[in-house]
Formats: C-alpha cells, sequence, structure tokens
C-alpha cells in the first residue's frame, strides 16, 4: 500500500521486459482487504502519464492518466465490490474484483533536465487508507497490512508444492470468465477441489 518508486533511466543494457528508456516508472502493490484506499493524482501539466491498474490474473481494472482523465488532479478511491461505505466529495470511485491489485505508473520525461519534474510527481502519486484520507500516507514502519495469503496444503511432496499454492490462488482469486475454459481443463489433474 505504498508506492516504489524508479529514480533513473533505464538504458538499453539493463535487464527487465520491455524497458522505456524515457520514463519513470513507479509501482504500488495494493490490498483493500481491510479498507479502501484513496489514490491522489497530481496535475500532470504537459507530462504524459499512464496509471494501469491490474488484479491478480493481469486484467486492467482501471487506467488514468493523460488519455483517459486528462491532466487535471484527481482523486480515485479503490474498494471492492461488497464494500459500502461513504465516499468523500470529489473521490471517484473504482471497484476492483478482488483485494489485491497492482498500480503501474508511468511518467514520461523529455531530457535530463525534465528529471527533477517528474520525481515531484513521482513524491505527489500516493495511495492512502481511507481512515487517514485526506493525509497523505505515513512511512514510518511501512505498515502494509494483513495480506491474505493462501491456505495451501504444505504437507504435500515438495514436486507438488506449485500445483497445491495454484490451486490455493485460484480457490482465493477466480479468474475471469474468459479463462474458464482454460481452468475447467485442470479438473483431472485435481486444480479445482479443495486441500487433501
Amino acid at each position: 500500500n505504498l508506492f516504489g518508486h524508479e529514480t533513473a533511466l533505464s538504458s538499453q543494457h539493463d535487464h527487465g521486459v520491455n524497458r522505456d528508456t524515457n520514463t519513470f516508472s513507479s509501482v504500488a502493490q495494493c490490498d483493500v482487504a481491510n479498507e479502501p484506499l484513496v489514490l491522489h493524482v497530481p496535475p500532470t501539466d504537459d507530462h504524459d502519464s499512464l496509471m494501469q491498474c491490474i488484479d491478480p490474473w493481469t486484467n486492467t481494472v482501471a487506467s488514468v492518466g493523460l488519455r483517459a482523465t486528462g491532466t487535471q488532479e484527481c482523486l480515485f478511491l479503490f474498494a471492492p465490490a461488497d464494500w459500502n461505505g461513504h465516499v468523500p466529495d470529489g473521490v471517484t470511485r473504482i471497484t476492483t474484483p478482488h483485494t489485491l491489485f497492482t498500480i503501474n505508473v508511468h511518467y514520461t520525461v523529455s531530457g535530463p533536465g525534465d528529471l527533477p519534474a517528474v520525481a515531484r510527481l513521482q513524491d505527489q502519486t500516493w495511495v492512502t487508507p481511507l481512515s487517514r484520507f485526506p493525509e497523505p500516507p505515513s512511512t514510518d514502519g511501512r505498515t502494509l497490512g494483513d495480506w491474505n495469503i493462501a491456505p495451501f496444503n504444505e504437507r504435500v511432496m515438495e514436486d507438488l508444492h506449485f500445483w497445491e499454492q495454484l490451486r490455493a490462488w485460484m480457490a482465493l482469486f477466480p479468474p475471469p470468465d474468459a479463462d474458464r475454459p482454460l481452468v475447467w481443463s485442470f479438473v483431472p489433474l485435481g486444480l479445482l477441489g479443495g486441500p487433501e
């Protein structure tokens, strides 16, 4: 429930998937099992930005940024479908299909002289628990809350640990409808039942 920010531009020699050499990236792994989170997006002026919110299956839940919501300052509340609390004035609700999700942020950097301005945008991009809003998050102790860890049978043979964890995670985070035919093909493997 805190952002980690990239502080240097990537180069062609860096390792990673889809490395972008003209953006600063930030990532927040989020958990709204205990309470909703409020995302603060600063005014980005002429900076191109994209915030992609994805579920545990990497499906896009929401997009925020220049093309989707413009360049103005805005606030979003992330909460699961069964949450029915009060949404503060001026805050737009985004319903998450699961309690865990990821926010990937990309701010375009136009050159070395632009680095301080983009770093300020990163500093002003944050998530905070609803109970703390409108205050930004506290980083003292970097408390992340209690994660929903899928219960799995640790007594299975070591060779089956991966499959048992997959079974447990699929039960905790049911796949989207489009993936159901693939998931049902796992029935003969015993991956859709309870722990044994």
